[in-house]
């Protein structure tokens, strides 16, 4: 017995080394292990106890876990299977074997999406309206996936047999590729712009928890609870929906090697891209901009500016632009920010610092900028290079200047209060950079 458990422990952890040890694959070897080691001293375990030990342990381990999206993901899913699932199954009788293989993984995936729908549509903004078609591609054309590399890797001194092998597993990870990117392009495949806060998400798991404890306990007053919280999370979207309206901010993104700032002012936004054109624009940056545009508005109310591309003024309704030297100055409600946009005022001293709010420090930024201004705050974007963000930071610590790294802390959300017409009091006459050679 001893020889086993030592014998599946070495394959469950060797598998999962191999696969790089994400969160979830970390928490199934755990709770194997655990299960293992049960069986070796008799002991029946408890499905949710050893969830609880497998969590603790990777908790213990690495804390950050904790926030990691896999990691969440992969708890959720499973506790929701585990509870929902029979409750689920039992609502269908099927005496066919094949199509009740077919229910089964239906209630599956049923019973993953109970516990998991808030917090993806929170992380996500979507939903995928054919995740049952997509479950039952996915679900059995994995698992023989998983059964053949297992295989290809225990054969593997067997050349001959591991060719095979391996032109099987070629084959079923094509077909499970192509089958998830047709069903992909389906119409209508993904529901898109669904936002949520981190509070309605925290009711929405609260509606679930009191549909669970009715269907253990049978009281009505979970379900009483329940309507209550669903109630509420929709009288939240229906403030969501009027602040959607007023709401003002400036958002400093985190890009690798990318430098991004957008305004907005209620429905409307504001790109200011150094990087790329407008065309280039969606092909760049649509993966890590798409949540926010939707949950601000259609993609028609966007607009996009490269400074480099663009006059030495552009006035609009949300802000004012003027481009000198490589910089451009931007007066957006009651703040003003400043965005290299090309080394320009390399060779340049000034006699004067200009009072910004905002210093934007990105690839064509250096920590000689500062001698032409004086932030309230400067903002080290992630296209700033490891050697010219050691020297921001220590020019800003010298000079006893707030600093933030958005590749270290994230992206920088400025909410802004103020009023269109405030964009009068700004005069685009003062802050001229008085430059000498």
């Amino acid at each position: 017995r001893a020889i086993k458990a030592l014998i599946l422990l070495a394959f469950l952890w060797f598998f999962a080394l191999i696969t790089g040890l994400p969160p979830c694959v970390q928490r199934s070897a755990l709770m194997f292990s655990f299960l293992v080691v049960g069986d070796f001293f008799n002991k029946k375990a408890n499905i949710y106890n050893t969830l609880a030990a497998s969590a603790f342990v990777l908790l213990v381990i690495n804390p950050y876990n904790l926030v990691d999206i896999g990691f969440q993901l992969s708890y959720l899913a499973v506790v929701s299977i585990v509870f929902f699932y029979p409750y689920i199954y039992k609502l269908i009788y099927v005496k066919n074997w094949a199509l009740d293989k077919v229910w089964s993984l239906i209630a599956v995936s049923l019973a993953a999406q109970f516990g998991t729908l808030s917090i993806c549509i929170y992380y996500f903004h979507q939903f995928p309206n054919y995740f049952l078609l997509s479950n039952l591609v996915a679900i059995p054309l994995s698992t023989i996936a998983l059964y053949l590399s297992f295989f290809l890797i225990t054969f593997s001194p067997f050349h001959l047999l591991a060719g095979y092998i391996g032109v099987a597993f070629s084959f079923i990870v094509s077909l499970l590729n192509h089958g998830l990117e047709y069903i992909e392009k389906l119409p209508y495949s993904v529901t898109e712009g669904l936002n949520i806060s981190a509070l309605q998400m925290l009711i929405a798991f609260g509606a679930i928890l009191a549909l669970s404890f009715f269907l253990v306990l049978k009281r009505n007053s979970y379900i009483f609870v329940g309507l209550s919280l669903i109630i509420l999370f929709l009288g939240l979207n229906f403030k969501a929906h009027i602040d959607k309206n007023q709401a003002k901010e400036i958002v400093f993104y985190n890009i690798t090697k990318k430098s991004l700032v957008s305004f907005r002012s209620g429905k409307s936004l504001l790109f200011v891209d150094v990087d790329t054109s407008k065309a280039q624009f969606a092909e760049k940056f649509d993966f890590f901009t798409k949540g926010y545009i939707s949950s601000v508005c259609s993609g028609k109310d966007i607009s996009i500016i490269n400074p480099s591309q663009h006059t030495t003024e552009t006035n609009s309704a949300m802000l004012e632009i003027n481009n000198q030297y490589g910089i451009t100055m931007i007066y957006f409600m009651n703040k003003t920010i400043a965005i290299p946009f090309n080394k320009s005022l390399n060779g340049f001293m000034s006699n004067h610092k200009l009072n910004v709010d905002y210093l934007v420090i990105n690839q064509f930024g250096s920590y000689k900028i500062l001698d032409f201004f004086k932030p309230r705050m400067v903002i080290i974007d992630s296209s700033v290079s490891k050697h010219t963000l050691a020297d921001v930071v220590i020019k800003c610590r010298h000079d006893g200047i707030p600093y933030f790294i958005t590749s270290i802390q994230g992206a920088y959300i400025v909410p802004v209060v103020g009023h269109a017409g405030e964009l009068a009091a700004a005069s685009l006459s003062p802050v001229k950079l008085l430059l000498n050679y």
